[in-house]
């Protein structure tokens, strides 16, 4: 008879606290999944991981407040969440209600669970990189089936897959933070088996394809400036690998044929940029300390453009562009100041300092495959994603989170 306890308990002997508590293990793992297959299930995997989290440590008696009080993150975003919630009050509710607002409350619940959990279960990491790693296999496989039958593996249409406002957006967040993860991942560590950096480098080439499938240029340019950051890290600390030169390669190679085959250099739609920006900018200086409001931002937006208070642009070829309508700034940046003012900008900046600075210290196993991630964000946020759209603030959140679980978690997939 052995000296020693087993690693694990059966699951009939764990406490009702463990089993909630694996439950959330599950949930949370799969979120990315959910966000490939739509709003209803991604939101319902984050209320299932907070309810299971919560539950947990009701049964178990157990105060998170502490431990959370001590983490880097936690203050920096509940500043961020204060700056919306203040925002909401000073302006008060538009178009889209109060509650839209309020409701950014469930990916901070969400992310302090995925801290909570991985300060102590040091396997999470685990159920979240394979997550990822599904969710973007998934992708792939349901735009397969859609191209070749009409309808993916859950009755979806192709037209879907074909346009900007399917579930195209949430496969690209998904794709460009997974090239990323498991392209620099794949290359800076030697310790993986040979087995697991090709699995990896497979997922990266996946994610790749699925944004040249998408055909929109900033999660292209976001993902290759992530993953071209990241092996530019490693490989100046001495992590260098043919691997690594291999997918750039293979990436860069693709990007510069999507962007020919496509005809995607086009520049026409950056001068609609410009006018949004110069709306934007305006919204802030008006409204310079909490902004008019995430949910009064179309408001705003619409009453100040379509009332001609601010100048159009005009191309070079002389096509006027003064958009009427507009849900966001299309700049990370501007988004912050115009709908949150300097107070949200300053929090999101805090908490992205903090975020950045757990992510460079001392990477090594998964931890590889995060150095990537800021720049990746920093460009989607050039021209790219709402940090307010319920799919991308919560996918930041889930990706912030995973960050938070760096240092904590122990145990690497």
């Amino acid at each position: 008879m052995s000296e020693h306890a087993p690693e694990s308990l059966p699951v009939s002997t764990r406490s009702r606290p463990e089993r909630l508590e694996n439950l959330a293990l599950w949930t949370a793992g799969f979120f990315p999944v959910g966000l490939v297959l739509g709003n209803a299930v991604f939101e319902g995997l984050m209320a299932l991981t907070v309810i299971f989290w919560l539950a947990s440590l009701m049964t178990g008696r157990r105060n998170p407040a502490p431990g959370l009080a001590a983490h880097p993150l936690v203050i920096p975003w509940l500043s961020w969440y204060a700056a919306i919630l203040v925002s909401l009050v000073m302006n008060g509710p538009g178009s889209k209600g109060a509650g839209h607002d309020i409701a950014f409350g469930r990916a901070v619940l969400f992310a302090f669970a995925i801290m909570d959990i991985g300060s102590r279960r040091p396997e999470l990491p685990r159920f979240l990189i394979r997550g990822m790693a599904a969710a973007v296999v998934l992708a792939a496989a349901n735009t397969a089936l859609a191209y070749a039958s009409g309808f993916d593996l859950v009755l979806r249409p192709l037209d879907s897959y074909t346009r900007k406002l399917g579930i195209t957006p949430q496969i690209g967040g998904v794709a460009v933070y997974s090239v990323v993860f498991f392209g620099s991942w794949a290359a800076a560590d030697s310790a993986l088996p040979a087995r697991s950096r090709r699995l990896y480098a497979l997922v990266a080439i996946l994610a790749m394809l699925q944004l040249f499938q998408i055909h929109s240029r900033t999660p292209i340019l976001a993902a290759l400036a992530g993953l071209i950051f990241a092996l530019w890290f490693h490989w100046t600390r001495g992590r260098r690998s043919a691997l690594g030169i291999i997918l750039a390669g293979i990436f860069l190679s693709g990007v510069l044929a999507t962007l020919i085959c496509l005809h995607l250099w086009s520049t026409a739609s950056i001068y609609d940029r410009f006018y949004i920006w110069r709306v934007s900018f305006t919204l802030f200086k008006d409204h310079p300390l909490f902004g008019v409001g995430v949910s009064s931002f179309k408001d705003a937006f619409t009453a100040l453009s379509s009332h001609g208070l601010v100048e159009g642009v005009v191309s070079p070829a002389g096509r006027l562009f003064q958009k009427p309508v507009e849900t966001h700034a299309h700049n990370l940046v501007l988004m912050l100041l115009a709908s949150t003012g300097l107070f949200g900008l300053l929090a999101f900046g805090w908490l992205f300092v903090r975020v950045s600075r757990l992510i460079f210290s001392s990477p090594k196993g998964h931890r590889l495959g995060l150095p990537g991630w800021p720049a990746a964000l920093f460009v989607m946020g050039l021209s790219g994603e709402n940090i307010y759209y319920s799919w991308y603030h919560a996918w930041v959140s889930f990706i912030f989170a995973f960050a938070g679980i760096a240092l904590a978690s122990r145990e690497d997939p």
